[in-house]
């Protein structure tokens, strides 16, 4: 089987976006025993491309849906990144899942771009993964707090 329809409904090309972006949504279906991933792509420091992996989509019928996906790193406003939806095979999913780490809900400390060694990023998409839908966003001015950051409860971060 295949991908088919799968479109990024929010969101929308061309959106400015906080760092901490709240969810991203779509509509559409993937291959028979594959998993819907949402990776970030940007441009390094060094004007190389990077895809970074951020976590599985929730899929429901013909929607789906991922929350809580860390858009760039600190001081990277107004920088121009692409949301994209993969659909990942079974041996994929796999490493993925085993590799990625969820910070949304971590009390570990969001440390300054260069620092977070465990966050995996690729020159280019692993063999089993096939991008299927992508929207360029740019980060916006506003809050430069990773989703880590803006959890509820995580006194350190909200001043106290």
């Amino acid at each position: 089987m295949r991908s088919w329809d799968v479109a990024i409904s929010s969101p929308k090309a061309g959106a400015e976006v906080s760092r901490c972006l709240r969810s991203v949504t779509g509509a559409g279906q993937v291959s028979d025993g594959h998993s819907l991933w949402m990776a970030v792509e940007f441009e390094d420091g060094n004007g190389g491309h990077r895809v970074l992996f951020s976590k599985r989509a929730q899929m429901n019928g013909d929607t789906w849906h991922t929350d809580r996906i860390d858009v760039g790193g600190k001081g990277q406003a107004l920088n121009s990144y692409t949301l994209t939806a993969v659909d990942v095979d079974r041996a994929t999913d796999a490493m993925l899942t085993s590799t990625v780490v969820d910070m949304a809900f971590s009390t570990a400390e969001t440390r300054d771009p260069g620092a977070d060694i465990w966050r995996i990023s690729y020159a280019g998409y692993p063999s089993g993964a096939k991008p299927v839908a992508q929207v360029s966003v740019t980060r916006a001015e506003d809050d430069d707090r990773s989703c880590n950051d803006t959890r509820a409860g995580n006194k350190k971060r909200q001043g106290h």
